[in-house]
Parts: structure tokens; sequence; C-alpha cells
């Protein structure tokens, strides 16, 4: 019967941001409440005793030893194994390898926490030293929602705890409830918790063997302590496990739970920096965009107005033929672009520095390897920071992943072979003097044909000759103009391209961080 504790915890990691994988929580625990007997898990270091533990349990219930049981002091367990028992289910498991920094022993301990956080019964194993480096990783592993009879504990090996039990049995077992004392202490159990003081193999009498005959321990039998955890196996096979089941339900999806928001913690730094960052990018594209803005706007004005006085000054001298008046216009006009290309030249430098800077910083990065993902038609996020970032976004996804399409594909466009980019804003030169001689030239023909009736119209009256000085005013600002409008389009385009996904994407990752602080406060374990 699911209980309170698991319907909020189900809920909780339904409704988290992105895809928190409740389908992958829901099959692991199907799959393990399948089993209808009771579930017992071996867990500790991998030099405890785990698997000779196992093999003592075995040989005495006349089980066959299988063949992927290896008794050894070293990693031989790599994979979680199980084998019936007494009318349970014992597992032996990887051993704890704290502190590796190879991936086999990391894989290891990975593969022994998760098999505990889904067993009715978990047996902690540990050397008459107790806990050591490992005691860190147990501590975390057993609290929580542990009923005193699903966690027992095996202070194993204890032949080897320095108390001769043939010649000093009465020393043994002082030592043996002074380390259960201890035990207890170290790791705030209550008395209710079942402590089983074992030696498996005395003397080290079967090794590495898995063929042994049972008889081969029956001098030790009176104080090992194997018998009284063999029949604690049996009775728990004969009972009810429902109580025991239900407290590992409310623990598995506690801990799932507990997992989600430790994932949501962590992806939380990396998001918020990007959505600052995104703001501040959106506010320097709008002062960028101002400026270029204000930029047109004088442009315009002091265009009409330079060209208009160079024509009127070419137009005073009657002699004035078509060569020196396009003279006069074209220095007008070379004087102007230059001016003002400059300015422009200016705003798509600090455009550039100010992109430079952003796509190097690491926390944008991640946000831009999205970009891979929402090419590719799976969608699935490269690495394990973009992994992190990934969910959290899908809420927004759709948004963030059409504008980053975009602003990726404006870029290489703008930056790509072909362009002439020097500096990869596009090859917008527009200080360069080419440019000026190139708008100029393209106005030549127009102010050829206007000059040609201007000759043929000497001797018009004044009226003609003002209304054609500003027939040629318009005709040239209008060329002009439309070169103009070019550069600036053409920066405007730099400056979405230089802005990157951040800009547009800033309400969307705004929100994304929103969501993933409030599913933070509502987790309810």
């Amino acid at each position: 019967m699911t209980t309170e504790i698991v319907a909020a915890a189900k809920e909780w990691i339904a409704a988290v941001p992105g895809d928190p994988a409740i389908d992958k929580f829901e099959d692991q625990w199907r799959r393990f409440d399948q089993n209808h007997k009771p579930v017992i898990t071996v867990f500790g270091s991998y030099d405890t005793g785990k698997s000779s533990l196992i093999r003592r349990l075995l040989v005495d219930s006349g089980v066959q030893v299988p063949e992927w049981l290896t008794i050894s002091a070293r990693h031989e367990t790599f994979e979680v194994r199980e084998i019936e028992l007494g009318g349970c289910l014992l597992r032996d498991t990887p051993g704890l390898a704290v502190g590796a920094d190879d991936v086999r022993g990391e894989s290891n301990s990975q593969a022994a926490q998760s098999a505990i956080e889904l067993t009715d019964v978990a047996i902690v194993t540990v050397t008459p030293q107790l806990a050591t480096g490992e005691f860190e990783v147990v501590r975390d592993q057993i609290g929580g929602r542990w009923p005193a009879a699903a966690l027992w504990f095996a202070i194993s090996r204890f032949d080897e705890a320095g108390r001769d039990p043939d010649s000093d049995l009465g020393g043994y077992r002082e030592l043996a409830n002074r380390k259960i004392v201890e035990l207890r202490e170290s790791f705030g159990l209550s008395d209710a918790t079942p402590v089983f003081v074992v030696a498996q193999d005395p003397f080290q009498l079967a090794g590495a063997d898995r063929d042994v005959d049972r008889d081969i321990w029956d001098d030790s039998r009176a104080w090992d302590e194997m018998d009284s955890l063999a029949v604690a196996i049996e009775d728990l096979g004969n009972s009810d496990v429902s109580a025991l089941r239900t407290a590992t339900e409310e623990r598995f999806w506690s801990r799932a739970a507990a997992s989600v928001a430790s994932d949501l913690r962590d992806a939380l730094p990396a998001l918020e920096a990007a959505s600052v960052e995104a703001a501040n990018q959106r506010v320097r594209g709008q002062q960028w965009s101002d400026e270029l803005g204000t930029l047109d706007k004088a442009a315009q004005a002091n265009l009409k107005g330079t060209l208009s006085e160079s024509i009127r000054h070419a137009l005073v001298n009657p002699d004035s033929g078509q060569d020196e008046i396009v003279s006069v216009i074209r220095s007008a006009l070379d004087l102007w672009y230059l001016d003002f290309g400059r300015r422009l030249d200016l705003i798509l430098q600090d455009v550039e520095k100010s992109a430079e800077r952003t796509r190097s910083e690491p926390a944008w990065a991640q946000l831009d390897a999205l970009v891979s993902s929402a090419r590719s038609e799976s969608g699935a996020i490269e690495g394990p920071e973009v992994r992190r970032l990934a969910p959290f976004l899908e809420k927004h996804g759709q948004e963030i992943a059409s504008t980053l399409l975009e602003i990726e594909r404006l870029y290489r466009k703008r930056s790509g072979p072909g362009s002439g980019s020097k500096n990869n804003t596009g090859g917008l030169t527009v200080s360069d003097k080419a440019k000026a001689t190139k708008l100029v030239v393209q106005m030549m023909i127009g102010i050829a044909r206007l000059v040609d009736d201007y000759r043929s119209k000497r001797a018009a009256t004044q009226h003609e000759a003002r209304l054609f000085a500003d027939s040629l005013l318009a005709d040239a600002t209008a060329t002009a103009l439309e070169e103009w409008a070019k550069s600036v389009s053409d920066a405007r385009e730099v400056v979405t391209a230089a802005l990157g996904c951040g800009a547009h994407s800033a309400d969307a990752l705004r929100l994304s961080v929103e969501d993933l602080r409030a599913a933070i406060r509502s987790c309810p374990v």
C-alpha cells in the first residue's frame, strides 16, 4: 500500500522541471517489488569478508556455491549477484573502494550503494577494527528510514581480532561485546539493531576454495556465531515481509527524491550564471541597438546637409562640367561615409570584444553546447556538464532551441568561409575607404544622367534650376542612404550573432531558474 511519503515523493519527482526519469524510478521499483521473497544485501568494504560470509552460509545450508562467488581480499566482485537462501534472496555486492580514483573502483562503489537502496534487509560487514575509511559512506547509506529489523551488522573475521577463542574464549567474548558497544555508539544504533560478531572462516581453514565440506568448521561452531546469523536469515524467510517491503519502498522513493534534488542543486549555480549573463547580454544588446539607431539618424541628417551644400556649391558655377560636379559630390560622400563608418566600426569593435569574452566563459560554453543537441533529431545532450543543464531548459526548450539554431546559422553565415571576415564579425570593415568608393560608384550613373540634364538646361529659369538641384539632391541622397542602410543592417546582424543565444533566451532562462528554485524548495524529503 502506497504511503503518504511515497506518494509525495512520486508527485514531486514527476513535477520537477525537465525529465527527472520518473519512469526509470518506477521501473526500478516495479522490478524489485516482483520479488516476493525478502531481499538481503551484503554491503561493505572489499576487504571485510562479504564473499566468504556468503560462502559459509551457503555451505552450511547445503546450497552449492556459485561460480561467480570469488573469495579474495582484493577487488574480485564487480557486479551485484543473488542466490536463494533460507527463503530469502541473498545478494552479494562489489566492495566499497572509498577514495578510489580508478574507474573500476568508482564503479564498484556505485553499484554497491545502488544495491543497498533497494533491499529489505542490509547486512553491513565491517572488520574487527570497525568501519575506518568507509565510515562516512556507511553512515550516509544507513541514515534515513531504516527500521531496526532491516539493518543488520556483521563484525566479521573476528578470529583476527587479537583474542584466541580456543585458549581464551572468555576474553574473546568480552572483546566481542566491547566491539558491539563501540559499533552502536559510532553509528548511533539502537539496541534493537542486530549485530553479529562472526568468524566465517576461522584461521583461514577454507581459504579461497568454493568446494568445501561444512564439517571443516565444526570445531569453531560453538563460538563463531555463524549459526545465529543463519537462523536469523531463515526466520526472516519464514516471516511476513510486507512491513519491511513498505519501509523499503519509503526508503527507495525518499532517496530517489533526494537524488533528484541533489541534481537540481548541482545544476542551479550554472543555470543561474547563464541566466544572469543572458540578462546582461540583453542589456548590452539594447545599448548597441540604441547606439546604432542614434548613429543612423545622425548619419541620415548629416548626409542630407552635406549633399545639399556640395551640390548647390557645384551648381553655382555655370561653367562646371559633369566631372567637376561629380568630383565635388564624391569628395563630400567620401568624407561623410568615412566619418560615420568609423563610428559604426567602433560600435562593432565593442560588440566583438564583448562576444569574445562571453563565449570564452565556461558557464556560457555549456549553453553553447546545446546548439549541437538542438540540431540533432534525438535531442540528446553530449557531455556530463551539459546534461546537468539540459533538463531544466526543456520546459522552455522549444523557444531556446529554435533561437540557438537561428543564432548559430547567422553566426556561421557571418564568420564562415567566403565572408572575408578578419575578426569573426562578418567582414564588416566599414572604415575601409573602398566601402565609400563602392557607394560612390553606385551613384555615378544616376548623377551623370542628372548632370547631363542640367547641362541641356543651362539657360533654363532659376525655378527649373532649383527643381533640378532638388532632384539631384533627392536621387543622390536616396542612393547613398540605400548603401548606408545595408551597412547598418549588416551591423545589426553582427550584433545579433555576437549576442548568441543568451539575449534572445533571457526570459526562458529566467523562468527555468525560477522553476528550478521552486522545485528544490518543495522537495518533500
